[in-house]
């Protein structure tokens, strides 16, 4: 398995001596581009619905089934013959690490060390199904250590955080990024070196938006506040009011005022945003 910054890490400390031993003989995970995705292209579909907008016969329920189908392309991965690992879904339900929390939210289990749920600063992880990453990066969550080449390391200044993983382990190659991380503040060069050395062991493939970087299986992703969800809003009225008025109403929070979209949201809503301007000469 390609290693993009150096050797494995330790994961005889946790159980997991070889990680080739969770690997079907009867599926090649190397010939599978899991999460590789081409720029953003203007498909049949693409065209039908804005056909829709020229017409001024664009729906909410149009733009439901838009921003869905263009979420799917950047974030879902369609493969039937997927070996699923025995051990998973036991270290998912049972942490084996003492201190973890774990909160069940709408078919994700979400993992933490401390009762905060705040973001500033979130990050994807395109990795295989394996239950040592989940050991991994529950202890250094819990702790700030970790194992890498054989050695213990210790980060001082760990940027906090907790993750998801999709609460069912038959889910798990259904996106390109089964593991989320949310930081309670910025994340600094530090943690995100010691979390790169972590999981390069369970490098799946690249992320849509990192192929080419030397982490592209983990990737940094800006969360999306007001201060760039109200110019998407308003950079949607410039060509579609029923696509602004229904990114507004999945934004917006009545009852604090806040605004929020998750990245993968708001890429899908950008895209579609662009495709119609790209289109704009040719009908408006």
């Amino acid at each position: 398995m390609k290693n993009s910054i150096g050797c494995f890490s330790n994961a005889a400390k946790y159980g997991y001596n070889n990680i080739n031993n969770f690997k079907s003989s009867n599926f090649d995970y190397s010939s599978v581009s899991f999460g590789r995705r081409e720029k953003p292209v203007i498909d049949d579909y693409d065209r039908y619905m804005i056909q829709k907008v020229k017409q001024g016969t664009l729906m909410p329920a149009d733009v439901n089934q838009w921003y869905n189908t263009e979420y799917n392309k950047i974030r879902k991965v369609n493969l039937n013959n997927i070996v699923q690992n025995p051990y998973l879904q036991n270290v998912i339900d049972y942490p084996q690490v003492r201190g973890i929390n774990i909160e069940n939210q709408g078919g994700w289990k979400y993992r933490s060390a401390e009762n905060f749920f705040s973001e500033k600063d979130r990050a994807s992880l395109n990795v295989i199904n394996h239950p040592g990453l989940i050991n991994e990066l529950d202890y250094f969550m819990k702790t700030g250590q970790y194992n890498y080449c054989g050695f213990p390391y210790k980060v001082n200044n760990l940027s906090k955080f907790y993750y998801k993983t999709y609460a069912d382990a038959s889910r798990w190659y259904i996106r390109e990024d089964p593991v989320s991380l949310y930081f309670n503040d910025k994340l600094n060069d530090e943690t995100y070196s010691a979390l790169a050395q972590i999981t390069s062991k369970y490098r799946n493939n690249a992320l849509h938006n990192a192929e080419g970087e030397k982490t592209d299986w983990f990737k940094k992703e800006q969360s999306p506040d007001k201060s760039m969800i109200i110019p998407l809003i308003q950079d949607a009225q410039k060509v579609n009011n029923t696509l602004a008025e229904f990114i507004y109403r999945k934004s917006y929070n009545s009852a604090n005022g806040n605004y929020v979209l998750s990245s993968g949201v708001y890429e899908a809503f950008s895209n579609i945003i662009n495709k119609i301007k790209k289109e704009k000469s040719h009908f408006f």
